[in-house]
């Protein structure tokens, strides 16, 4: 199961999935309450969470209820604690728009 809070992004993650003939259909859901039972998922991709959630800890809590015990963990796009590897600003897009709704690539993840 793919999920993604913003209808936009959703969109974009159901056209990418069709393209590669992904056995998925993206669904619209936040991080922080997971449309899954207790211990079903085994493996938890997040990539662009953690830097736009309103509340981590939430998400966090939600993912470790959502998996099973052995479930394999790829956390990607958060904070580096080397100051020299920060983003200056907010990803853009060609136009110079901001990319992915509420990203915030300098917020700290990593505590």
């Amino acid at each position: 199961m793919a999920t993604e809070p913003d209808p936009h992004m959703l969109r974009g993650a159901g056209k990418a999935a069709r393209k590669a003939e992904a056995k998925l259909s993206p669904r619209q859901a936040p991080a922080e309450s997971l449309p899954l039972p207790s211990g079903s998922a085994a493996t938890v991709v997040s990539t662009l969470v953690l830097c736009s959630v309103p509340d981590q800890a939430a998400v966090l809590t939600e993912v470790g209820r959502s998996s099973n015990p052995a479930a394999g963990c790829c956390w990607e796009h958060v904070r580096s604690s080397d100051p020299a590897r920060h983003a200056p600003h907010p990803p853009r897009d060609r136009r110079g728009r901001p990319q992915a709704g509420r990203v915030s690539p300098t917020r700290r993840t990593e505590e």
